[in-house]
């Protein structure tokens, strides 16, 4: 009796096949990265300015001596503080500068997508405003000063919103 050697190919083995679908996973994943992204840059809104019944007893004091100097010198009434979001909403901006530079790529080495803030000289707080958390700033004084982030998350937010559209994205990839 004579042995034959069959050699299995299957279709989801065979090279073009493989590099179709690491091209539309790419495509994917990317458009996905891209939904997150706009997602977290729309999540945060523009500050606004207090409102004279939610400002401190310091920041009223304040205010009135900022209001009575502009007056006497004749300049234009002073602007109200911002009004920061309350801690598990996303953050607000003044400066856009946080919202602008999220950023999304494609790692090859591990075949996926990496969204977030890039590192900034002036933007190195992003992880502790998605997460809070403790750290210490140089003041006018040049003192160190002990400063607390409560979380604003902006990304995890993003990527909950997003989640539900990315599978079926994948269907049709081949």
């Amino acid at each position: 009796m004579q042995l034959v050697d069959f050699k299995t190919k299957f279709f989801f083995d065979s090279e073009p096949v493989k590099r179709q679908l690491d091209k539309e996973t790419r495509k994917v994943l990317t458009r996905s990265g891209g939904k997150i992204r706009i997602i977290a840059q729309r999540s945060m809104r523009p500050a606004r300015r207090k409102r004279e019944s939610e400002l401190t007893t310091q920041e009223k004091a304040d205010y009135a001596r900022k209001v009575r100097i502009a007056r006497q010198k004749g300049r234009p009434k002073p602007k109200r503080p911002y009004a920061s979001a309350a801690p598990g909403e996303p953050p607000r901006t003044r400066n856009k500068l946080l919202r602008k530079n999220i950023f999304f790529g494609w790692d090859t080495a591990s075949e996926s997508i990496v969204i977030g803030a890039i590192q900034l000289p002036r933007l190195d707080h992003a992880k502790l405003i998605e997460h809070g958390g403790n750290t210490t700033a140089k003041n006018v004084q040049g003192q160190s000063v002990s400063m607390t982030y409560k979380p604003h998350p902006f990304m995890q937010p993003a990527l909950r919103i997003a989640a539900p559209t990315i599978p079926p994205e994948f269907r049709n990839i081949l």
